[in-house]
């Protein structure tokens, strides 16, 4: 028999599954925890190597044991690919139904930009701090009016150090 891990955290339970893994990389942690020592000074810097160092470990072990890896984008199964040291990679994309989940219809309000996840998620946040510290500028100097909306729970101490107003 197969048992599907659907993220890399819970290929810890393989040994308890018996038959061939497949684990599903999600997204892969080890790379927005790699970005978040960049973004972290001091003792928490220390913290972020070190998370850094034990999700890379953890994910390296669970692609290198699976018997295949679904990554959600070929860049993810190339990195999967390099970490693992195997092909039994297969990208495949997310899909969505565009009719059920198309945008709905409503008056936009111009200059207004919505960010929307929850922050304890750490790529959620890795996300949001690339959009504050990269991209927001760019649009700032080019629509000085423009605001940045930001919905979600777990804002963590280091949003509202860098971006203490949008």
């Amino acid at each position: 028999h197969v048992t599907q891990f659907l993220h890399t955290n819970m290929a810890q339970y393989r040994p308890y599954a018996g038959g061939a893994a497949v684990v599903t990389a999600l997204d892969i942690a080890f790379i927005a925890h790699r970005r978040r020592i960049a973004a972290t000074r001091g003792l928490d810097r220390l913290r972020a190597r070190f998370e850094w160092l034990r999700m890379l470990r953890h994910e390296t072990a669970a692609f290198r044991r699976a018997a295949h890896v679904i990554a959600v984008s070929e860049h993810d199964a190339e990195i999967v690919r390099a970490v693992a040291r195997h092909d039994r990679v297969t990208p495949v994309p997310p899909g969505v139904d565009r009719e059920q989940l198309g945008p709905r219809r409503r008056r936009p309000e111009p200059g207004r930009v919505l960010y929307l996840g929850h922050m304890e998620h750490y790529p959620n946040l890795d996300g949001l701090l690339f959009l504050y510290r990269e991209i927001w500028p760019r649009v700032r100097r080019e629509q000085p009016s423009a605001r940045l909306v930001i919905a979600g729970g777990g804002a963590r101490e280091e949003l509202r150090r860098v971006a203490p107003q949008t």
